[in-house]
């Protein structure tokens, strides 16, 4: 996670660089006008392109646990941005409502996980005898989910959070689920559907 947020924090660097280099090198330089603002455009549209296009209609967010407020039923979220010309709010205050589901994704056993992945590629390797468009065998995640309420949560945990509207813009909203990771501040623990690691070693 670290290494993630330093590289971001690198390419926001570069290019806020570029923008301000090419600014104060033309005012130094006693070149001004419409034609430099132009230019200056055009170098923030390229900058642009070498990030991905900022969702208009967000109902997702992940983030680190900065605050629980237990008693008032709400956490607060930092998200990171992965695009420097993403102006959504990078701070936001998570209501836990009376119908939101809490989950904690707690690791499996080595052994278990282990046997399940197993099993997987036993699956797989069946899966040329079957019919054709007979369901896909299912791999198994390192994770299993619990459920949790937000006594659970704690600051410094990486969380997953869902909502039932478009929040692009809101530094508030309730959750539909939230998922927290397994492990102590600074964890990364894996929402469901996010990509299978490899097994763990055979004993």
């Amino acid at each position: 996670m670290e290494q993630k947020n330093s590289l971001v924090a690198i390419i926001i660097t570069l290019v806020i660089g570029l923008i301000v280099g090419f600014a104060l090198g033309r005012g130094l330089g006693g070149v001004g006008g419409f034609g430099d603002t132009q230019k200056l455009q055009q170098q923030v549209e390229q900058a642009k392109k070498l990030f991905p296009p900022v969702a208009t209609d967000v109902r997702s967010m992940s983030g680190t646990v900065k605050e629980v407020k237990e008693k008032q039923g709400v956490i607060v979220v930092e998200t990171i941005a992965v695009n420097p010309f993403d102006d959504t709010p990078r701070v936001r205050t998570v209501t836990i409502a009376s119908d939101t589901k809490i989950i904690r994704n707690e690791q499996k056993d080595p052994a278990a996980y282990q046997k399940e992945f197993i099993d997987f590629q036993k699956a797989v390797q069946a899966q040329a005898s079957k019919p054709a468009g007979s369901a896909p065998a299912k791999p198994p995640m390192p994770f299993r989910e619990v459920a949790a309420t937000i006594s659970d949560i704690m600051v410094g945990q990486q969380v997953f959070v869902t909502a039932d509207q478009n929040i692009r813009d809101k530094t508030s909203f309730d959750a539909k689920t939230l998922i927290v990771s397994s492990s102590g501040p600074g964890g990364a623990g894996l929402p469901a559907g996010t990509a299978l690691p490899p097994p763990p070693p055979s004993r």
